[in-house]
């Protein structure tokens, strides 16, 4: 490193480079990053310069992306681009100021709330969604555009779907802990779908994701064995097999549930309903209990009222958002 004057004790030296472990202050928190640092041989002082700064402050940003599961800025410039739409365009379908996501992918850390808005669209029928009640927002010639390739992507998300089996949705995660010591089986998800949407009735997707969570960690409780063997998340409104979408899509397309609209004051939401009768051969008595008091405990609660108890799990109160949970938390689970 050249001579220099440092700030400390005004002596011209020449510098040591060292790394030092410090808490970086950052507007939306605090990380604990291995920092760059200049050290003076003459007074022990030290300091950072402008290339350090921003080597600290890069490294400092993106820990906490990683600890927050925040999108990086060229995720956020990929799903824009998927769409085919300019940053001003896709702000004003979002409602958001028109600077917002140029700020986002030059590395701006964003607000939680649109982290999820984002992670959200990457599902082209989501975008459907947001353009039918959002369309005012956009020109005519950009909304028909933007329609065109909406459509697109939701037949090559379907198709690349079909094209994957969807009993390997989990072949990255080895059986145990992560899957209750089961590989997933399709078929013992989809009948035990099946089986509690019979027994409780039509639900709002969102009270029904909950089910095979109870009902998996309820059977390793009790056997130390999942039923399905399906992986669990940490999401916004609660415990939720990993890969919902795609399981949620296989239910409709292959005539197992019914999703409709449901609409009630002050909004609205997709609820489904059983269509086929349940095959329950694959289960044991013990398991066709716990399918019975899981349907049983939570008939005729409303979405929120679930979404609120499934909130209070340890399982839940442990993880963080995305997080997939560990079958260890079944000992926990509020239901015995």
């Amino acid at each position: 490193m050249p001579e220099s004057l440092c700030p400390h004790c005004d002596e011209v030296v020449e510098f040591e480079s060292i790394s030092q472990n410090e808490e970086y202050p950052l507007k939306k928190g605090r990380v604990e990053i291995s920092a760059q640092l200049s050290k003076c041989p003459a007074c022990g002082g030290t300091f950072t310069d402008m290339m350090q700064e921003e080597f600290n402050y890069g490294l400092a940003v993106e820990l906490f992306r990683k600890q927050n599961n925040l999108l990086f800025p060229h995720e956020i410039a990929s799903i824009r681009k998927k769409y085919g739409l300019s940053q001003r365009q896709l702000c004003a379908l979002l409602g958001w100021s028109p600077a917002t996501l140029s700020s986002y992918e030059n590395n701006k850390i964003q607000e939680q709330a649109h982290n999820q808005v984002l992670l959200f669209l990457r599902e082209a029928w989501n975008m459907k969604r947001l353009l039918e009640v959002q369309r005012k927002n956009l020109y005519d010639k950009v909304a028909a555009k933007l329609e065109k390739r909406v459509e697109e992507l939701i037949v090559e998300e379907r198709e690349s779907l079909e094209r994957h089996q969807l009993n390997s949705i989990y072949e990255d995660i080895p059986v145990g802990i992560m899957t209750g010591n089961r590989s997933f089986d399709l078929r013992r998800f989809v009948q035990a779908a099946v089986y509690m949407l019979k027994r409780s009735g039509p639900e709002f997707k969102t009270k029904f994701l909950k089910l095979p969570f109870y009902a998996d960690f309820l059977s390793f409780k009790r056997y130390n064995n999942s039923i399905t063997g399906a992986v669990y998340a940490h999401l916004l409104h609660g415990p939720v097999p990993d890969q919902f979408l795609c399981l949620i899509d296989f239910l409709e397309r292959e005539g197992h549930v019914e999703v409709s609209v449901r609409e009630f004051e002050g909004g609205g939401g997709e609820v489904l309903t059983a269509i086929t009768t349940p095959d329950t051969d694959c289960f044991s008595r013990e398991e066709i209990r716990i399918l019975d008091k899981v349907a049983d405990k939570f008939k005729g609660r409303s979405a929120k009222w679930t979404r609120d108890y499934s909130h209070d799990e340890v399982a839940y109160k442990e993880t963080e958002l995305s997080e997939k949970i560990s079958y260890e938390f079944a000992k926990e689970l509020r239901i015995d």
